[in-house]
């Protein structure tokens, strides 16, 4: 089994790579940020752990985090985000390892691992090779703008708290620029499946 790392930074347009790497050689995706949601649950493995950070006032009345009161508290406070991120990792990094341990032993030929911070969290080490997802920074911001409804505000802080284009790119071992037309990106990405014998 190929493990292919895929980042980049926020409003880069990584979702859409993924779909269509899941549509085109039917890679098993694995996205940080999800299993980030699933270790939080109620009853889950870090939800003690988290409420230990922010306290039982980021608890709605069903039990679960109000991620978007959660999300506040963390713009522009560096120090919250690492102590969050200190709570979640150790989970989300053994949910990870059990998925590449499964997918290994039924043959997936092909599993990717997606998050804006795959480097800064230590999963460059687990894959094969990295691929950095680019689009110019206009472009970020006008899909984060229309698609997620960021304010300008929350636009630069996420920004911010990312690696800059450089260290994406000396992390990385294939670049696709995703700044336009769909059609380019999947072409570059046919390029490097038919060199990896996947497609």
């Amino acid at each position: 089994m190929r493990i292919i790392g895929v980042t980049g930074g926020v409003g880069s347009g990584k979702s859409r790579v993924l779909d269509y790497l899941s549509g085109r050689c039917g890679a098993v995706i694995v996205r940080l940020d999800d299993l980030g949601r699933e270790v939080m649950k109620k009853g889950a493995e870090a939800y003690d752990d988290v409420i230990a950070v922010f306290g039982p006032e980021v608890v709605g009345p069903d039990g679960e985090f109000d991620r978007a009161a959660i999300a506040n508290l963390m713009l522009g406070d560096s120090d919250i985000k690492k102590r969050l991120e200190a709570a979640v990792f150790p989970s989300i990094r053994a949910r990870v390892e059990r998925l590449i341990r499964e997918n290994g032993k039924e043959g997936t030929p092909l599993l990717v691992i997606e998050s804006a911070i795959l480097v800064e969290s230590g999963y460059k080490a687990v894959c094969d090779e990295v691929w950095y997802i680019y689009a110019d920074i206009d472009t970020r911001v006008a899909r984060l703008r229309s698609s997620r409804g960021y304010n300008d505000y929350r636009i630069y802080n996420t920004m911010i708290n990312q690696l800059t284009e450089g260290e994406f790119r000396e992390n990385a071992d294939y670049i696709i620029d995703n700044s336009g037309d769909f059609r380019a990106t999947a072409e570059a990405a046919d390029k490097r499946l038919a060199v990896l014998g996947l497609i």
